[in-house]
């Protein structure tokens, strides 16, 4: 026998309604949030370490200065080192077999740590393929729209499966522009810029013991076609194995917002994890130590159908006004020089 489960929660990209609610205000102390995987593939694991935050403020304080380790059952300890201020990683792996649970000692000597894991089975990402999509559909002003679309596309397969999974998508976005010669004294550089949007949807899946081959194929992701696409876009997808426990902290999440709009929903709450704190404190978020597959695509403007002008244009047909980004493409928030590893 064999079940696979999807639960999604996908953004309404066309027409979204939502009523206005009232959130709470300032109230209370911040409180500490966790927020990391430990995967066993070898690259940097990154543990995020902020205080919570009130809906007016929109601005993340992150938790600086604190001593963040992995710890294994064998007695090993595994450093990582503040990268940015209250993002803390290192160039790891998890080795099934072994469990795991993060320690991270604050600058008040206040000390959290994770709950004890093992290293859950991942399951086998093949591919990601895309389709090319022309959508028409009526805008709230009743005028008839057409949106050219890509739509991703996850493949993936196992001969069987020993266990039942619980399973989440990581997808991670970048995309490239490369800057114009605005100074025949400087060269154009080329920048990649990642994740500057909200991700578009919690997808979560269930897979049963099997003891059968089976396949599957989801639809995780889609945007249209627009700058994006002028140059290279590519779609990093990880599919994270997680333990039931740490898995159930993502369902808790999902129904926390994925709301109809009616008395049945949930009221939001805070999302307590698996953390431990010595002083007793409530700490928010969650610690996994995850079993994960990966697959990567690479879209270029030959790909689809529609032509796609980059965001500086081509030579004799470049934007006007030129955008300041084109002469120097750092100017993206969170753009960097160094290209993504699956990247040619």
């Amino acid at each position: 026998m064999r079940k696979l489960l999807y639960i999604s929660i996908f953004t309404l990209f066309f027409v979204s309604c939502l009523d206005p609610i009232d959130l709470p205000t300032q109230q209370g102390d911040p409180k500490v949030v966790v927020d990391g995987t430990f995967t066993d593939l070898l690259e940097k694991q990154i543990v995020k370490l902020s205080y919570s935050t009130f809906v007016e403020n929109q601005v993340i304080e992150p938790v600086t200065g604190a001593q963040v380790s992995v710890e294994d059952d064998a007695g090993n300890s595994i450093l990582f080192t503040e990268e940015n201020p209250g993002e803390y990683s290192s160039l790891s792996q998890a080795v099934r077999g072994r469990t795991y649970n993060l320690k991270a000692i604050l600058d008040n000597d206040d000390i959290l740590t994770s709950r004890i894991q093992s290293v859950p089975t991942s399951f086998v990402l093949d591919s990601i393929s895309i389709k090319d999509s022309l959508t028409t559909f009526i805008d709230q002003g009743g005028n008839r729209r057409r949106l050219n679309s890509i739509h991703f596309i996850s493949h993936g397969s196992q001969q069987s499966v020993n266990e039942n999974l619980f399973l989440r998508y990581k997808i991670n976005t970048t995309y490239r522009v490369s800057e114009v010669i605005c100074n025949p004294l400087v060269s154009a550089k080329t920048c990649y810029i990642s994740n500057d949007e909200r991700p578009q949807s919690v997808q979560l899946l269930e897979v049963e013991e099997s003891d059968v081959p089976f396949a599957f194929k989801q639809f995780i992701y889609f945007r249209p076609i627009d700058f994006y696409f002028g140059e290279i876009f590519g779609l990093d997808v990880g599919l994270l194995s997680y333990n039931q426990e740490e898995y159930n902290y993502w369902v808790n999440l999902k129904a926390t917002f994925d709301q109809n709009g009616d008395i049945t929903d949930v009221l939001p709450g805070k999302l307590i994890g698996n953390i431990i704190s010595s002083s007793g404190n409530e700490i928010l978020g969650s610690f996994a130590v995850v079993g994960k597959s990966r697959a990567t695509k690479l879209v270029r403007n030959s790909d689809f159908t529609k032509y796609q002008n980059p965001y500086c244009g081509v030579a004799g047909f470049q934007p006007f006004p030129l955008p300041d980004e084109c002469c120097f493409c750092l100017l993206f928030p969170g753009s960097t020089l160094e290209k993504p590893d699956y990247w040619p």
